[in-house]
């Protein structure tokens, strides 16, 4: 077996412990770019969602995993994790403030990026799919609507745990996303939890609704993209945020 050649830049994903999902996407989207490479740290986040406290995050074993990041010689750190919406979102800038210094390099969030993302396709009003409860996403599209993000349209499918999302399959994905269009005139539709493998329905339903259809899970490479200045080129045929990335 020949082995790839050695990355000649290399990025960060933090990512919680119950996750299957960041990897598989991330090195999926980076046969691309075999010169860019990706490390993994995790930190505990269990199937149940214990393991960071309510409202903020457990900032003792983020920065062990961003120092250990580190020593891999990261250009770029995200955390691949969505939280920082449930929480508030301040929750995640200031969790990239206390990370830089320890990554040596500049830390981005999937819950801020996400944000920047919306704000360049120029949506007003957002469709919002989660794995929970219909309270819980209710909670979270009322962060999204106070940082000038509507949730007009919402899908709740009701999931026990985190591992659960990972479970979920393309035909239950699509069929909430068309749902959200349905419901409302949406710009762009957040699959929203980074172990739901939403990847592989993103191109078809963009060509098929004509609207952005977001896999948050793909948000934690984008975040490291725009950190370095790299072209989304590569990727534009696997969703409309790659477009956003000019280089």
């Amino acid at each position: 077996m020949t082995m790839p050649p050695m990355p000649t830049r290399v990025i960060g994903q933090l990512v919680p412990s119950s996750n299957r999902t960041v990897e598989r996407t991330t090195e999926y989207l980076l046969r691309r770019m075999p010169e860019l490479g990706a490390c993994y740290a995790r930190i505990p986040y269990r199937p149940d969602g214990s393991g960071q406290p309510e409202g903020g995050y457990d900032v003792a074993a983020c920065r062990v995993a961003a120092d250990l990041l580190q020593d891999a010689g990261i250009g770029a750190l995200s955390w691949n994790g969505t939280k920082g919406a449930l929480d508030g979102f301040q929750v995640d800038r200031d969790l990239a403030a206390e990370l830089a210094p320890i990554a040596g390099c500049p830390v981005r969030s999937v819950a801020l990026d996400v944000l920047e993302i919306l704000r360049r396709l120029g949506a007003k009003r957002i469709g919002l799919i989660t794995q929970g409860q219909p309270d819980r996403t209710a909670f979270i599209g009322e962060r999204f609507a106070a940082q000038g993000f509507p949730a007009a349209a919402q899908r709740s499918l009701g999931l026990a745990s985190n591992l659960e999302a990972a479970e979920v399959s393309p035909a239950t994905l699509s069929d909430a996303v068309r749902g959200c269009a349905r419901d409302a005139q949406v710009e762009a539709v957040l699959i929203w939890g980074t172990n739901m493998p939403g990847l592989p329905v993103v191109a078809k339903l963009e060509a098929e609704l004509g609207i952005a259809v977001v896999d948050s899970c793909s948000i934690g490479l984008w975040g490291c993209l725009d950190a370095l200045g790299i072209s989304g080129a590569p990727w534009v045929d696997e969703g409309k945020i790659f477009g956003l990335l000019k280089g």
